[in-house]
């Protein structure tokens, strides 16, 4: 009969059960008292100060431009020629294409033709009503005959006054055949070309857009409309607007409110504004979406923390402020908050010592230690934040 293997024989298999056993329970009951004897917990913290953080709203806003022309032409006629370059800058009263002017040219011409034969006309006529006028004075001639007379000589005066306005009109026809740019800006697409028939009014060349100065159209609750009422009537501080990129990181621009729409959209109850933006680099493009943020309060003086340190919890905001060494939950209501910003109504006051970083190992009463390199953050920075 062969002979078992030690290992598998059943008292060396106790043996070993019950040494892995007393291993594992001697491993937890040695690090238990680690868990619970554990040192101070290092966090970066900050002291409160009072700062010069202004009200700010922010939202979603779309670039508009000021002006835009859609440029048609006024006569119709063949398009001679096009004098613009897709995407160019032009100026106010800039040739932007020619319509083949002959046919205008013909009848500016028969009507300056036909001026010309009345008022002719009408000098013989005020001739002749000259002489009919000093002959019916010394009784030469019937009154019919005077009567006459001066009826010829305010016809042909009715008549030259006629061509004189069909020779304006056909200047101003003239006029059209030019087609000038009526304000400055960027030209998009051209939409004809040269050798095609275009019809007044329905056929569009190319589109004109203004684009400096330029605006952006955006909307604010109506909870705002008293903080931007005291702006547009002077009695607060300048309404300075901040243009962003979409995502509002990147700041593109700096304008100022100047439309405030005269009623509220019942729909969002949302109240529509423009703010205007000088633009000289062309940072702000028609079409665009951006982030606008709108100053409304300087906010000189208020107490001010980073807002990574506002902590939400079931009764509502808090920090924990440290206090001999020690975490202490306290509640705190924010004002308004603004990216790394937090402005605080109450719960804090200048020179208290909160925690920023650190939370996730912090609980109430436990004892907390400044980490290593993060003791600047605990000193205010008195020449420009505190007051």
């Amino acid at each position: 009969m062969p002979t078992r293997p030690a290992w598998k024989r059943p008292w060396v298999v106790v043996v070993l059960v019950a040494a892995i056993a007393a291993a594992w329970w001697w491993s937890t009951r040695g690090a238990a008292p680690v868990a619970r004897g554990g040192g101070p917990v290092p966090v970066v913290v900050e002291t409160v100060a009072l700062r010069d953080v202004p009200t700010l709203a922010r939202s979603i806003g779309t670039v508009t431009p000021l002006a835009h022309v859609s440029v048609r032409p006024q006569v119709d006629g063949v398009l001679a020629a096009v004098y613009f370059k897709e995407g160019e800058m032009v100026t106010a009263g800039q040739r932007l294409a020619k319509i083949d002017d002959r046919t205008l040219v013909a009848r500016l011409a028969q009507a300056r033709a036909e001026r010309a034969s009345g008022e002719a006309q009408l000098v013989a006529a005020q001739a002749e009503l000259t002489r009919m006028s000093s002959l019916a004075s010394q009784d030469l001639v019937a009154a019919q005959a005077l009567d006459d007379a001066k009826a010829r000589a305010g016809q042909l005066s009715a008549a030259v006054a006629a061509s004189e306005a069909a020779v304006v009109a056909g200047e101003v026809a003239l006029s059209y055949a030019q087609i000038k740019s009526p304000i400055s800006g960027r030209v998009g697409l051209r939409k004809r070309d040269a050798g095609n028939v275009v019809r007044a009014g329905v056929d569009e060349l190319v589109a004109v857009t203004q684009l400096a100065p330029i605006s952006v159209m955006f909307a604010l609750p109506q909870s705002y409309l008293a903080q931007v009422a005291r702006l547009r009537d002077g009695a607060g501080a300048a309404a300075i607007v901040v243009a962003y990129d979409q995502d509002g990181l990147a700041p593109l621009a700096t304008g100022s409110l100047t439309v405030v729409d005269n009623a509220v959209d019942a729909a969002t109850g949302t109240i529509a504004m423009r703010a205007t933006f000088d633009n000289a680099d062309g940072a702000l493009w028609p079409g665009q979406f951006v982030t606008i943020s709108l100053q409304t309060a300087p906010g000189a003086g208020v107490v001010a923390i980073a807002a990574k340190a506002v902590r939400q919890g079931a009764q509502g905001p808090f920090v924990f402020r440290v206090i001999d060494g020690k975490a202490a939950q306290t509640p705190i209501t924010v004002a308004h908050e603004d990216g790394a910003v937090a402005v605080i109504a109450s719960g804090l006051e200048a020179g208290d010592v909160i925690i920023v970083d650190g939370h996730s190992r912090v609980k109430p009463g436990s004892p907390v230690r400044v980490a290593e390199g993060a003791a600047a953050a605990a000193k205010p920075d008195t020449a420009k934040d505190a007051k």
